[in-house]
């Protein structure tokens, strides 16, 4: 459930880098995601974000393997086409992007900063005021940059992106909320 929450997280993120900008309602980009265990062992995941506020998101992962995460309030569904499995399962905890957005605050390094669930995040914008990465250490000391490429922001995505069908033949696993 922790996967589920670090993305909640960063896609609020992606979209807190705007606390000036009240219109956005929406982002699109290709990232590459390095995570760092405490022990200095990388793990590195690249694919592509879809993001509408206040509360839809679909993370298309493409290396090093196909999954696809989609959600919605607090609705989490997982596909792994490798495992043929679909996992449902809701969070406690809806996620507020508005507050979010309002609460990252720029710093004298330039970056801006916020606090979500404990974790300070850094994120930091491109010379077009566009989000290029975010920065962040968990409660367990993984170290998570998020680097995002492309970005296009209030773009009109077509609702249909952030709908799932399971596949015909796919394990269906309902997990307790968290």
């Amino acid at each position: 459930m922790y996967f589920f929450r670090l993305c909640i997280a960063l896609l609020s993120l992606c979209v807190s880098v705007f606390a000036w900008g009240e219109n956005l309602v929406s982002i699109e980009a290709d990232f590459e995601q390095i995570i760092t265990s405490e022990d200095g062992i990388p793990a590195r995941y690249e694919g592509k974000i879809f993001g509408k506020t206040p509360s839809q998101v679909k993370w298309d992962y493409q290396n090093p393997l196909k999954k696809e995460i989609y959600m919605r309030d607090n609705e989490v569904v997982i596909y792994e086409p490798s495992l043929e499995q679909v996992s449902y399962s809701r969070l406690k905890d809806k996620t507020d992007f508005i507050s979010i957005i309002k609460s990252a605050k720029k710093q004298d390094d330039g970056a801006y900063h916020t606090k979500v669930e404990g974790v300070e995040y850094k994120l930091f914008v491109d010379k077009n005021d566009k989000p290029e990465r975010i920065e962040f250490v968990d409660s367990m000391g993984a170290k998570t940059t998020l680097k995002l490429s492309n970005v296009k922001l209030n773009k009109n995505i077509n609702e249909s992106i952030f709908n799932f069908t399971p596949p015909q033949g796919v394990e269906i696993v309902e997990l307790k909320s968290r």
